[in-house]
C-alpha cells in the first residue's frame, strides 16, 4: 500500500479551466506557472502560481487518514487603466470580485480537491509605467486535497 499525495499541477490546471470556463472572465488574460507581467497591454492578466504545501497529521495511525495535504495557491490578479490610480483601482476590485464569484461557485475548484479554506487577499503591487496605472491584487487560498491510498 502506498499513500499517494494530489498533484498539485492538476489542481492549478483545475484553476485555470475553472476560471477560463467563466464568462466574466473571457477577456482575462490567464497563465499558469508563467512570467509575472508588468505590461499594462497584458491587463486585465490572471496568474496562477503554487506558493507551497504542508502536510499536517490529522488523526493517529496510518492509512488515508493519517495526513492531510494542504496546497497554499495564489492568483495574482492585475489590472491597468490609463486614467489614474483610483480609476484602476476600481477596475481591480470588478476583477477581484468576479475571481471570488468563481471560487465560492465552485469550492471544489475544477473537481480537483475536497474543498479550500484560508482565503486571503492583499494588494503587493502599484504602479505606473508611462501608459497607465498598473495595480496588483494577490488572491491566497489553501486547497485540501486528500491523499489517496494506492495498492
Amino acid at each position: 500500500m502506498w499513500l499517494q499525495p494530489v498533484d498539485v499541477s492538476r489542481i492549478t490546471r483545475g484553476v485555470e479551466t475553472m476560471l477560463r470556463a467563466d464568462v466574466r472572465l473571457s477577456d482575462v488574460t490567464i497563465t499558469r506557472s508563467e512570467e509575472i507581467t508588468r505590461d499594462p497591454s497584458q491587463c486585465p492578466w490572471i496568474g496562477i502560481y503554487r506558493a507551497g504545501i504542508k502536510y499536517p497529521p490529522r488523526v493517529l495511525g496510518l492509512g488515508q487518514g493519517f495526513r492531510e495535504q494542504r496546497c497554499e495557491l495564489v492568483l495574482l490578479i492585475q489590472q491597468a487603466d490609463g486614467s489614474g490610480g483610483a480609476e484602476c483601482e476600481i477596475a481591480l476590485e470588478k476583477l477581484v470580485q468576479d475571481v471570488l464569484s468563481a471560487f465560492l461557485s465552485d469550492p471544489t475548484l475544477g473537481g480537483t480537491v475536497n474543498g479550500f479554506d484560508e482565503v486571503e487577499i492583499r494588494y503587493p503591487d502599484y504602479q505606473r509605467t508611462a501608459d497607465a496605472y498598473m495595480q496588483t491584487a494577490a488572491l491566497y487560498f489553501t486547497a485540501l486535497g486528500g491523499i489517496s491510498v494506492s495498492q
